[in-house]
């Protein structure tokens, strides 16, 4: 039901959750859309608790997208990411839970998605730290050459 209300509406819901005000200018009924948005994320959180349980659904709400946030920020790509993190998480997590007799696969797909968190966190490539390090580096070096530039300017001036 979730995915389905997503592929229908997925243009009028974007535009519903980044800009409610133009939306609701256009025509669009923000009660309506909220009922809508309401309605998946119910459904989701219902059958997820009673398939896999509170954490591992709250874990499974949360990480991914906040994840697939450090590598990009188109909406569509974000929920393609999301999607396949969670997706990777879950199988990585299963397969590390049949190595052991009688491990729990919920844990370990926690401990996967956190993982993919970690590597989103540091590489990143919009908002990851290492690409920001990168960047604040390449700034500090192009403003000691302008500085540098400028000293000389004004040594040459005198």
């Amino acid at each position: 039901v979730s995915i389905f209300i997503v592929v229908l509406m997925f243009k009028e819901w974007k535009l519903y959750l980044f800009d409610p005000n133009f939306a609701k200018g256009i025509g669009l009924s923000l009660k309506g859309m909220n009922i809508l948005y309401t309605l998946a994320l119910v459904t989701t959180i219902v059958i997820g608790i009673q398939a896999v349980g509170v954490i591992l659904i709250a874990a499974l709400l949360i990480i991914p997208p906040v994840s697939s946030r450090y590598w990009t920020q188109s909406f569509g790509m974000m929920l393609l990411l999301s999607a396949v993190f969670g997706g990777l998480a879950g199988a990585a997590g299963t397969a590390i839970s049949t190595v052991g007799s009688g491990w729990p696969t919920g844990p370990f797909i926690v401990i996967c998605a956190s993982a993919f968190f970690v590597v989103s966190l540091v590489f990143g490539k919009q908002k990851g730290i290492l690409v920001n390090y990168i960047q604040f580096k390449k700034r500090q070096k192009l403003a000691q050459l302008q500085q540098n530039t400028r000293l000389k300017a004004q040594e040459v001036g005198k």
